[in-house]
Formats: structure tokens, sequence, C-alpha cells
């Protein structure tokens, strides 16, 4: 199996699972350190994927009462991320998301508030991805940053983010389920 689709498939077992049976996570871990082998083995890795990896890898650790580990592939991630991205680019934020959640998790509380919020303000200032997938990770970063504030008892604050995110859910154009599309004209070509 490619990289990519193991990581992809590792990070969103780690991440995007509410409550992740433990197996999940051994699962994850274990997928996301097979794509860092395949990476690492080769000439010129996807920096993403390399980064996605990390990030998958650091919450599946800290998912298994082993933020310690997490924190360092966290920071291993936005020290890759470095070399390759933009300081606002989305695989950027996320690794930088990733450290403050593991900070918070070692029980740095201030340290991963700070570096979560630092995370918000990286993709705020994105102008150089499409604005669906820009309001996506807006939106996945929000829910982390609520879920952050609401288990630090930061009730104001909270609501505060989840006024954001109706907000940005909102202005976002409504989808159509039901849509028709004709291919013909779609691929027709005017002069």
């Amino acid at each position: 199996m490619p990289a990519m689709k193991i990581t992809i498939s590792a990070a969103m077992r780690a991440r995007d699972v509410s409550r992740p049976r433990p197996e999940q996570l051994a699962e994850a871990e274990d997928e996301a350190g097979k794509a860092l082998e395949i990476l690492q083995k080769q000439e010129k890795p996807n920096i993403g994927d390399l980064v996605t990896s990390l990030i998958a890898r650091s919450y599946a650790e800290c998912f298994q009462e082993r933020c310690a580990e997490g924190l360092v592939a966290a920071r291993q991630a936005v020290d890759v991320a470095r070399v390759a991205f933009a300081k606002d680019a989305i695989e950027m934020v996320t690794a930088v998301l990733a450290v403050g959640f593991e900070e918070w998790k070692n029980g740095n509380e201030t340290e991963g508030e700070r570096t979560m919020h630092e995370a918000l303000e990286l993709l705020r200032q994105n102008r150089n991805v499409p604005q669906a997938m820009l309001a996506d990770a807006q939106m996945r970063t929000l829910q982390s940053y609520r879920n952050y504030l609401r288990a630090t008892h930061q009730k104001g604050r909270a609501k505060q983010v989840e006024s954001e995110m109706a907000r940005l859910k909102e202005e976002q154009p409504t989808q159509c389920a039901d849509c028709v599309v004709n291919a013909t004209a779609l691929s027709a070509k005017t002069h």
C-alpha cells in the first residue's frame, strides 16, 4: 500500500475518531510507523506525507497515554514542515496544532493553548488555498481549540469559538445533494 494511503488512514483514525477504541489507536500508530518507514527509505519522500505520518503517530501515541512520545513526534512534524512549507500552509498549521494538543495533554496548558491559538491565527492568514479547503481546515482547527477550551473549563471562550464556527458555517455556500449536472454542457468549449 502506498505511504499516502497508509498515512491518511492512520491520521483519520488517530485524530478524527471521537472515542477511538484501543485497537484502532494501535492500528493507527502501526500504520503511521509503516508509512514513516516507507517514506524514510525514499530518496526524495513526499514531505506532506512525512508530516502527516508524524502527526498521525503523535495523536495515536498520546491517545494511548504516551503523550510525551506524541509531543516528540508532533515537534518533529513541525521541524519537517518548517523546511518545506510556508508558515501559513495547512501542513504547517496542522503540525503546530498537534504540538499545542500534545503540550496540553502533557500538562502544559498555557503553552498548549498559546500554540493552538497560534495555529488558528496562521490558518486565518492563509490565502494560498481554495476557499472550501481553507474553511474546512479552519472548522477542524476551531473544533480542536473549542474542545480544549471546554476541557479546561473555559466556557465563555468556548462559546466565542462556537459562535465563530457558526459564522464560518453560514458563510459557506450550500451544497446540493440532489443536483443534476449536464456533462455535455460542462465539456462544451465556448469560443
